[in-house]
């Protein structure tokens, strides 16, 4: 998730959550870096926490040539509120840009921000009806009923 002043990055195996981390915006270079396949350079030790690079590598050695990422890039699904991020991104070989029309969400309008659809769909698997309070760049506020219609919102920036 490329968020307004940093990366919210999540790490999957299949649909299992395994561990969630920021980082700051990566520069053009570290993007090109991580086209490569996973076993290649030094850019996983500059995204990765320490603790998830040293997991994967016990993975990696148990499983040997099947780790499947090991001959070819991450896979990565993405979501974006910055444009320049999200063109840069669009240039990873395997990315998949998740959209606003994509989020099961009724009520949603064409410029709320895929972050705060998000956040509340995901909430909404938990609880309905919900309400999702963020305190990231700006302080927002969003709802959904129990029928997973967006009901209202709120947005506070300092």
């Amino acid at each position: 998730m490329v968020g307004n002043s940093r990366l919210h990055w999540a790490w999957f195996m299949g649909k299992t959550f395994c561990w969630a981390w920021d980082t700051d915006y990566l520069p053009a270079n570290v993007v090109e870096q991580m086209k490569q396949p996973w076993g290649s350079g030094e850019w996983n030790k500059r995204i990765l926490p320490p603790s998830l690079i040293a997991e994967l590598e016990v993975i990696q050695e148990i499983v040997g040539n099947n780790f499947q990422y090991r001959d070819r890039p991450l896979s990565l699904y993405l979501a974006s509120v910055v444009p320049s991020q999200t063109a840069l991104w669009q240039t990873y070989p395997d990315v998949q840009m998740i959209t606003l029309d994509q989020v099961p969400l009724q009520g949603v309008y064409p410029t709320l921000g895929i972050d705060r659809a998000l956040a509340l769909w995901g909430a909404g698997e938990w609880q309905l009806p919900v309400l999702v309070i963020d305190a990231g760049t700006a302080l927002t506020l969003t709802g959904a009923d129990a029928n997973r219609c967006l009901i209202g919102e709120q947005f506070y920036q300092a």
